[in-house]
């Protein structure tokens, strides 16, 4: 019993030694352009939406998983589909931890500087990440930690009443969006060896945007602003828990192109859904009061 043990323990020292060094030394140039420039042209898309396209398709945009989707595929293309399907389950209970980062940072930086907001922000969605570890890995409970976090974050966000649309994006935005993501990327890929999938997952949904758009707000635009604008966050976190929910269930039993594939679809056609649900339920709410004014 002790000999099979020794072997098995043996077996996922060997298997996450050559994940680390995979992930450290690409096979080759193509894995590291990837991790270098997937992320990046994803929040380069994203962020210049709204300039090329407009407004509305900017927001649409926005909720999509434009961090954690590719992350998620160059996990796979390192460690394999089991493994990828593991960390989508815990990017999907991920949710909670991002939900967390936007309710510390949202009520504290009402009255204190986007440092502390930032600190407590932080120390809260390591707080929930860690916890969200201890948890059995399954569909089923990543399922309802992330409905538990959408329902608190509608339910307990601080309300304002500014509008967080049009904010004017600088280069210096623009850059630093993009080389965090790209940061982001290699820094979880050359982890994920040692980390295993569930830090992995988590990590995927680390909250890069909501910092950098919390941040960059606050110190431009005051606290309300901010505070609206993570309101306005909760609508693409179904989104989002659709693409997991996708990857969790297609990656055992098809070719990972081709369930990322479905993944996005099904993702943005639940974006079009609550975004169409959430325009029809505002314009429903206006109606009581341009009948009045007339």
């Amino acid at each position: 019993m002790d000999g099979q043990a020794r072997k098995a323990r043996g077996a996922r020292l060997s298997c996450r030694r050559q994940a680390y060094d995979f992930a450290l030394n690409p096979l080759d140039h193509r894995m590291l352009a990837l991790k270098l420039t997937l992320v990046p042209l994803f929040l380069l898309i994203v962020s210049m939406s709204g300039k090329w396209w407009g407004p509305s398709i900017a927001g649409w945009l926005a909720g999509l998983p434009v961090v954690a989707g590719p992350i998620l595929y160059l996990l796979v293309l390192a460690h394999g589909p089991a493994f990828g399907a593991h960390a989508a389950t815990l990017s999907l209970s991920a949710i909670l931890a991002s939900e967390a980062f936007n309710f510390a940072y949202a009520w504290t930086c009402r009255s204190r500087s986007w440092p502390l907001a930032l600190l407590a922000g932080l120390a809260t969605w390591l707080a929930a990440a860690v916890g969200l570890s201890l948890l059995p890995s399954s569909p089923l409970w990543a399922a309802i930690a992330a409905f538990f976090a959408v329902c608190f974050g509608q339910s307990f966000l601080p309300r304002s009443s500014a509008v967080a649309a049009g904010a004017p994006l600088s280069r210096t935005d623009l850059i630093s969006r993009m080389v965090a993501g790209a940061v982001l990327t290699l820094v979880v890929t050359a982890l994920s060896g040692w980390a295993g999938a569930t830090w992995s997952g988590l990590l995927a949904v680390f909250p890069l945007l909501g910092i950098v758009l919390s941040v960059s707000s606050h110190r431009a635009h005051g606290p309300a602003f901010v505070i609206s604008l993570l309101r306005g966050m909760v609508l693409g976190r179904f989104s989002f828990a659709a693409f997991c929910l996708v990857l969790v269930f297609g990656l055992p039993h098809q070719r990972p192109l081709a369930t990322f594939a479905e993944a996005a679809f099904v993702a943005m056609f639940v974006q079009w859904c609550t975004k169409r649900l959430a325009t029809t339920r505002s314009f429903k709410n206006a109606e009581p009061g341009v009948a009045a004014a007339e």
